[in-house]
């Protein structure tokens, strides 16, 4: 840690430096042959993909309803009461855990549970950073860890995630709101411990997972001590090669290749809590580079 730190010092390294080029591809598309398509039609139909698909949108429209019910009479925009608050996240994390079930993510595999353990018994300042591919991230990281996230605005009025975001207390960002305003909201809400932790997709755009790209420096800015998740997809059974993230080459056959497989793998890492140096609190743009190089050695 000390060492990366030492290297993108910023009285040595220029500010157009710290933005590195990343050496792999993270936007390459998987080449699925005629063959692995006709396979995976075949498997999505025979193990009742298509059944799974239903069951998804049947929990979501239950969570999305019951939610609904929890919150009647609360406003959004202020913190709920301890016991609320206790009973939403419970709900919401028990149907996630269930949406990633029939998405055929029998067990998750956890790394660094005792990282996850020291953020869980800090009652403020709870930043979650996570690399981003894919929608599956969402009820993925909330059934683990119970957190809201910080979206674009467009996905308030998505069906079902916005409503569950938006009770669920996450945040959104629109391209007319300075950014100055962002980062203050976000110091409010990382300083108030009535709310759920915060988890922010840093990399501002979803990749094929090959590696982490250059992080946007919001989430950097406020200075605060940042909790980094790392989330890997390992393919499936019996279609290894399948990555459920965006590695293909249309959105249909990113959903085949998920549905197709009965058994999907995924691998979460938690990170040890990464405290910044005081040239960091005062560069976001150190803070957010250094980090980055840290999860891109895992």
């Amino acid at each position: 840690m000390t060492e990366s730190k030492k290297e993108y010092n910023e009285d040595t390294v220029k500010e157009e430096e710290l933005v590195e080029i990343p050496r792999f591809k993270p936007w390459r598309l998987y080449k699925c042959s005629k063959s692995e398509k006709i396979r995976m039609i075949l498997l999505f139909i025979f193990t009742l993909g298509w059944v799974r698909i239903i069951l998804q949108i049947i929990w979501h429209f239950i969570l999305a309803e019951t939610l609904r019910l929890f919150v009647l009479g609360a406003d959004h925009q202020k913190p709920y009461s301890k016991t609320r608050r206790r009973i939403i996240v419970f709900w919401s994390r028990l149907w996630s855990r269930i949406m990633m079930f029939t998405l055929g993510f029998w067990w998750i595999k956890e790394k660094g549970k005792e990282n996850l353990k020291k953020f869980q018994k800090q009652t403020k300042k709870r930043i979650i950073v996570s690399n981003h591919q894919t929608l599956i991230d969402i009820p993925l990281l909330h059934s683990l860890i119970g957190c809201s996230f910080l979206s674009k605005g467009s996905v308030k009025k998505a069906p079902f995630i916005g409503i569950t975001n938006t009770i669920t207390q996450g945040m959104y960002m629109y391209r007319n709101v300075k950014n100055s305003l962002l980062i203050d909201q976000l110091k409010k809400r990382y300083e108030n411990d009535d709310y759920v932790p915060l988890c922010i997709f840093a990399e501002g755009t979803t990749t094929n997972g090959e590696g982490v790209i250059t992080f946007r420096k919001g989430a950097f800015e406020t200075g605060y001590t940042i909790h980094p998740v790392r989330v890997e997809y390992k393919g499936g059974f019996p279609f290894k090669f399948t990555q459920t993230c965006f590695t293909h080459q249309s959105l249909l056959f990113l959903i085949l290749s998920i549905f197709a497989n009965p058994i999907n793998y995924v691998e979460v890492t938690y990170l040890e809590p990464y405290e910044p140096s005081e040239e960091e609190k005062k560069d976001a743009i150190l803070f957010a580079t250094n980090m980055r190089k840290v999860k891109n050695e895992i």
